[in-house]
Protein backbone atom coordinates (compact mmCIF):
# COMPACT_ATOMS: atom_id res chain seq x y z
CA UNK A 1 0.00 0.00 0.00
CA UNK A 2 1.07 3.52 -0.86
CA UNK A 3 0.40 6.60 0.91
CA UNK A 4 -0.72 10.22 -0.46
CA UNK A 5 -0.22 13.00 1.21
CA UNK A 6 -1.36 16.39 1.10
CA UNK A 7 -1.44 19.98 3.03
CA UNK A 8 -5.05 20.42 4.69
CA UNK A 9 -5.55 23.57 6.58
CA UNK A 10 -1.34 23.73 6.73
CA UNK A 11 -1.56 20.46 8.48
CA UNK A 12 0.42 17.61 6.10
CA UNK A 13 -2.19 14.28 6.01
CA UNK A 14 -1.84 10.92 4.74
CA UNK A 15 -4.32 8.97 2.92
CA UNK A 16 -3.25 5.27 2.09
CA UNK A 17 -3.51 4.58 -1.90
CA UNK A 18 -4.20 1.01 -2.94
CA UNK A 19 -2.06 -0.28 -5.44
CA UNK A 20 -4.46 -1.37 -7.74
CA UNK A 21 -5.82 2.37 -8.05
CA UNK A 22 -2.40 4.18 -8.31
CA UNK A 23 -1.88 4.74 -11.92
CA UNK A 24 -5.44 6.49 -11.78
CA UNK A 25 -4.50 8.74 -9.09
CA UNK A 26 -0.99 9.65 -10.71
CA UNK A 27 -3.07 10.22 -13.73
CA UNK A 28 -6.06 12.54 -12.27
CA UNK A 29 -2.91 14.48 -10.47
CA UNK A 30 -1.29 15.32 -13.92
CA UNK A 31 -4.39 16.50 -15.19
CA UNK A 32 -4.62 18.79 -11.85
CA UNK A 33 -1.70 19.93 -12.19
CA UNK A 34 -2.37 20.73 -15.72
CA UNK A 35 -5.33 22.77 -14.78
CA UNK A 36 -4.09 25.17 -12.50
CA UNK A 37 -0.65 25.76 -14.12
CA UNK A 38 -3.50 26.89 -17.43
CA UNK A 39 -5.32 29.25 -14.59
CA UNK A 40 -2.17 30.64 -13.47
CA UNK A 41 -1.46 31.68 -17.13
CA UNK A 42 -4.84 32.86 -17.79
CA UNK A 43 -4.80 34.99 -14.29
CA UNK A 44 -1.36 36.60 -15.88
CA UNK A 45 -2.69 37.05 -19.14
CA UNK A 46 -5.96 38.81 -17.68
CA UNK A 47 -4.07 41.05 -15.40
CA UNK A 48 -1.92 41.96 -18.55
CA UNK A 49 -4.75 42.63 -20.63
CA UNK A 50 -6.02 45.23 -17.81
CA UNK A 51 -2.96 46.70 -17.24
CA UNK A 52 -2.90 47.92 -21.06
CA UNK A 53 -6.93 48.27 -20.81
CA UNK A 54 -6.27 50.78 -18.07
CA UNK A 55 -2.95 52.68 -19.88
CA UNK A 56 -5.56 53.54 -23.07
CA UNK A 57 -8.08 54.41 -20.78
CA UNK A 58 -5.88 57.17 -18.93
CA UNK A 59 -4.68 58.04 -22.08
CA UNK A 60 -7.88 58.97 -23.27
CA UNK A 61 -9.11 60.41 -20.17
CA UNK A 62 -5.63 62.57 -20.23
CA UNK A 63 -6.32 63.77 -23.79
CA UNK A 64 -9.90 64.95 -23.17
CA UNK A 65 -8.62 66.95 -20.50
CA UNK A 66 -6.62 68.75 -22.66
CA UNK A 67 -9.16 69.80 -25.26
CA UNK A 68 -10.77 73.05 -24.43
Amino acid sequence: MTALTASVDGKKRLWPVPKDRLEELRERTEIYRQFRKARARLIKEQRKRQREMLRVIDAIAKARIRQP
